[in-house]
């Protein structure tokens, strides 16, 4: 059993189910020398938590986070707190969910029916080394091509809204409309989506940044 560590590890539980937040708070207070700074219930409070608590090192991050899921979640959180390291959290043992976070920018994917072993130590790894991905992930990882989300960071809010738009089938001049710009704004914008993207037109574009969980 992994021993309790001299510097507390300060970390935050995003997750929809009260039963799995008490549950890791329970086994970290027993086995895990820790500062428990915040719990959310859902993606529109975590980024606030999350400004307020900027120092924190490890979230835990329930995959399947209403309203948003939790690659879009793991996006916003990786842009704006790069410092902050996320562990995925997940029902579901499909591997290429797994795959796809580690890509994303997730350090670790925990399926919630860890023991306290496995906890502890995927949290011990993530906060000493800053990645701890078993063996069957990393196999399936071309690791000179992850994390994925390499080719997003740079874009703007407004093409973030842009691209949403893109997927409802909505024209460039509709999106025009929507916000109030010109129908070259919009063109421009979509023009560096693909530029960013690596893309050459809406449907690579779509796909793309579904693959992300952008969209």
């Amino acid at each position: 059993m992994p021993k309790k560590m001299d510097k507390k590890i300060k970390i935050i539980i995003a997750d929809d189910h009260e039963m799995i937040r008490e549950g890791i708070k329970s086994t970290l207070k027993d086995y895990l020398s820790y500062e428990f700074v915040a719990e959310v219930a859902s993606g529109r409070d975590l980024l606030k938590v999350l400004k307020r608590f900027r120092k924190t090192d490890i979230l835990l991050l329930n995959y399947d986070m209403p309203p948003k899921n939790g690659f879009e979640i793991l996006y916003k959180v990786t842009l704006n707190f790069p410092d902050i390291k996320v562990v995925m959290l997940s029902m579901s043992d499909d591997m290429e969910l797994q795959v796809q976070s580690i890509k994303l920018g997730a350090k670790a994917f925990l399926l919630k029916t860890f023991s306290t072993e496995e906890l502890i130590e995927t949290l011990v790894e993530v906060h000493k080394n800053g990645l701890y991905v078993k063996d069957q992930i990393s196999s399936k990882l071309d690791h000179k091509a992850y994390p994925l989300k390499l080719t997003f960071n740079a874009i703007t809010e407004r093409e973030q809204e842009i691209l949403k738009e893109l997927d409802k089938g909505k024209t460039e001049a509709e999106i025009a409309l929507t916000f109030g710009i010109s129908k070259a704004t919009v063109h421009t914008h979509k023009n560096s989506l693909l530029k960013k993207t690596n893309t050459h037109n809406t449907a690579q574009l779509l796909k793309e940044a579904m693959k992300r969980g952008l969209i």
